[in-house]
């Protein structure tokens, strides 16, 4: 894994450390092993954007801070440091909802889901009981029903019209 001076120094130690186990996530999970040509289909696209989902996973894992997968994902997108941002995730998230219900239309020509997709996957993963037991708590929601959370989301927002334009 190779990372640009400029990221590292962008990042604080845990944003850096999501940013190492989303990579790691890659790996681990074999997403680099699929034969290339049929990754730019658009089966391709809709599976690398659950790879991305999957990776940010790992990386939420990786970092022992709870938001610094929230803080990265957005420092990555805007390219601004901790001094110039104003991390209220809520905000954000409804910012970008309003958005998409308006006029925004996010491409399926796209390997990575949009940031609003990516975080919601995130904070719905914080709740998941896979997550809270990795943290040593009890409780929270299925895997299988986070999943689906996610596909919804991928489904409305990206993967539709994807699917529209396989099915034609």
């Amino acid at each position: 894994i190779t990372f640009t001076s400029g990221l590292i120094q962008l990042m604080e130690d845990e944003e850096l450390a999501f940013v190492i186990g989303h990579e790691l996530g890659h790996f681990l999970l074999g997403h680099g092993a699929r034969q290339k040509p049929a990754a730019a289909s658009i089966e391709g696209m809709m599976r690398q954007r659950s790879d991305e989902v999957s990776a940010d996973r790992i990386g939420m894992l990786a970092s022992s801070e709870e938001n610094a997968a929230f803080r990265a994902l957005i420092k990555i997108s805007c390219g601004l440091e901790t001094k110039r941002l104003r991390f209220d995730i809520g905000a954000y998230l409804e910012q970008i909802r309003s958005a998409y219900e308006s006029s925004h239309q996010p491409t399926s020509d796209s390997t990575h889901p949009s940031l609003a997709i990516r975080c919601r996957a995130l904070l719905w993963f914080q709740g998941s009981q896979k997550h809270r037991e990795f943290n040593g708590l009890q409780g929270g929601e299925s895997l299988k029903r986070i999943d689906e959370l996610v596909l919804k989301d991928l489904e409305r927002f990206v993967d539709g019209s994807a699917q529209k334009r396989i099915a034609a």
